[in-house]
């Protein structure tokens, strides 16, 4: 009862510091990626939990490799839309459960290693709390797309888990059937966790059979095993519609040598980052210098030579030190997809939500189980495990709005054109054009043909009313950005329907549907036009449209239906009230015409 108890305690203090560390990012909004992924995506748009419209948004029609967390998105738009609370309680409970799995395993695995099972439970309780405060993990957790990650981390730690429990358990098959399951799980959340097959038979070949001689042969039936795998993984990975998109290195800033000849320089870099977190070493982008030569920086020859001598101590350690020699194997294993030669930017932190216990483990490990003063070592890991939640919500503050992020990266790396624009799209967005002006303006200048700036420009002429300033910027953001032409010619329909002249409003916002037919805002507005120049039934029409792209609007349902009630339609009037509350006062108008008094 006791040790329930105690269990149940520790679990509630880690989840409270948790809490208080990623309370802030709860409700930051959506950014960068999150617009393709979720909120422009119209695979994940479900209005239906049919199996059809899931298995649709889960597998987009093969374009991506991630369908377990594309079918999350869908089901968080369908009970939430796009209200960014669900997605992040969603990724914040997906964090507390990869925690979770790690107390239960390195417990185990300890034990297993013949330590002290009070000091056991100790390390184990520590090495995930401080890796759940670790302030590495917000961009994982907070930065909404990147579910990604955090569900490849919870499958990938309770699939090594159950595997252990099989491996001690006689009922072996239960547990590794379980285990492999969540390790698909895995993988098709994110295609880093291809590693974890072979991991787990690492984690077999160290800790349970000890590396034996003759260990190849016997275990010839896995070695059998994980090649099929992988090879089969390699044609579902590789199909032709990934591989322009894992090769095209044209649209990087980098070709795949450079990129071969960065990495080691990466990988070394990523532990000084997991050792000393600090805000100040954290941001989205990191401005990280490309090696043009095995000398050219000088630290890629010594990058290089150090990955090798890692290595080899895996190697030559494997007997005596079993868990030094694995931790360098997770924390490479981790890593390996995400560090071969793919049109892939240089570095991310939320590449490290993993691979970074091979640093924190032995860190809190080894003070904990070999030190005599139990109780100064344990004084001093908490005191860390606060500093890092500290940490952590500093970070989730600056997620907390696209402005601080964005103003955060131009300040610690300057050289960052991209961040620039970005920062200057944020400040226009939040309504100070005046600085806005000057940013933006210095994007035009240092990058021609930047489009966001250029739009950012318009829209800020267009406050001022500057109309023709505002029509310039707008259509110089449809010839530089294809792809964003439609947002252009929505802009261009503002600055029309501000002036008053209808015809060309209504020419530029159905120039945007052409390019974009899901965009709502353009079927909006262009009802408003159609109702403003007489037009009832082009007004109906668009106003149906915004309801079938998203039937959650009920101030537009309440105009469509007052639409319908001047037209005296009332049967289709009270048809489109039944599913909308009838007390909201939108639709009192409406009722009395059809109804009458």
């Amino acid at each position: 009862m006791s040790s329930a108890v105690s269990f149940i305690s520790k679990a509630l203090i880690l989840a409270g510091l948790a809490a208080a560390a990623y309370g802030p990012g709860f409700r930051s909004p959506f950014h960068l990626d999150d617009y393709q992924s979720i909120v422009g995506n119209p695979y994940v748009a479900v209005e239906s939990l049919s199996l059809n419209s899931l298995s649709r948004a889960a597998f987009q029609d093969f374009r991506q490799n991630r369908p377990l967390t594309n079918l999350s998105f869908a089901l968080n738009y369908y009970f939430n839309r796009l209200n960014t609370m669900g997605y992040h309680l969603v990724n914040f409970s997906a964090l507390l459960l990869t925690a979770l799995g790690i107390w239960l395993l390195l417990r185990r695995l300890l034990i297993r290693l013949g330590y002290d099972a009070s000091r056991a439970e100790l390390a184990a309780w520590l090495t995930a709390l401080l890796w759940t405060l670790h302030p590495l993990n917000a961009q994982a957790v907070t930065y909404i797309v990147q579910r990604h990650s955090c569900m490849a981390g919870m499958f990938s730690v309770w699939s090594i888990y159950l595997f252990h429990l099989g491996m001690e358990s006689r009922r072996r098959r239960a547990f590794f059937a379980a285990s492999g399951f969540l390790c698909l799980m895995a993988l098709l959340s994110k295609e880093s966790a291809a590693a974890m097959p072979a991991i787990i038979f690492g984690y077999k070949i160290f800790f349970f059979d000890g590396l034996p001689r003759g260990w190849l042969r016997r275990n010839w039936k896995w070695i059998f095993g994980l090649a099929v795998f992988y090879l089969l993984g390699l044609a579902v990975l590789l199909r032709p519609g990934m591989w322009n998109m894992a090769f095209g290195f044209p649209r990087m800033p980098f070709s795949w040598e450079q990129r071969l000849l960065t990495v080691p320089r990466v990988l070394l870099w990523y532990v000084q980052l997991i050792l000393f977190p600090f805000p100040q070493f954290l941001t989205l982008r990191h401005a990280f210098s490309v090696s043009e030569s095995l000398l050219e920086p000088a630290t890629t020859l010594l990058s290089g030579l150090a990955i090798a001598a890692l290595a080899v101590l895996a190697v030559l350690a494997a007997k005596k030190h079993r868990a030094v020699s694995f931790a360098i194997i997770w924390y490479f294993g981790q890593l390996l997809i995400e560090s071969m030669p793919v049109a892939i930017d240089l570095v991310f932190e939320h590449r490290l939500y993993l691979a970074s216990l091979a640093v924190i483990t032995p860190a809190v490990c080894l003070p904990l189980l070999k030190s005599k003063r139990v109780k100064a070592a344990t004084g001093l890991l908490v005191l860390i495990a606060l500093f890092f939640g500290f940490f952590s919500r500093e970070r989730n503050l600056v997620w907390a709005s696209d402005l601080q992020l964005w103003k955060e990266a131009v300040s610690k790396n300057p050289r960052l054109g991209q961040a620039w624009e970005l920062y200057c799209v944020a400040l226009v967005d939040s309504g100070n054009c005046r600085f806005g002006k000057k940013v933006c303006g210095g994007v035009i200048r240092k990058r021609q043909n930047s489009p966001d700036a250029q739009n950012a420009l318009g829209v800020c002429y267009m406050r001022e009313g500057k109309w023709n300033l505002a029509k310039k910027k707008f259509l110089a953001t449809a010839r530089f950005n294809k792809p964003g032409a439609s947002r252009a010619y929505f802009n261009i329909g503002l600055v029309y329907s501000q002036k008053g002249d209808l015809k060309n409003a209504m020419r530029y916002y159905s120039a945007a549907i052409i390019k974009d037919p899901g965009y709502v805002a353009a079927h909006y507005n262009l009802a408003q036009v159609y109702r403003r120049m007489g037009d009832q039934e082009g007004c109906i029409s668009e106003l149906r449209e915004v309801l079938r792209l998203q039937p959650e609007l009920d101030s537009v349902r309440a105009m469509l239906d007052r639409a319908l009630s001047d037209q005296a339609d009332c049967e289709k009037y009270l048809g489109l009230t039944n599913p909308a509350p009838l007390e909201a006062p939108a639709f009192s108008r409406a009722l009395y015409s059809c109804l009458g008094p």
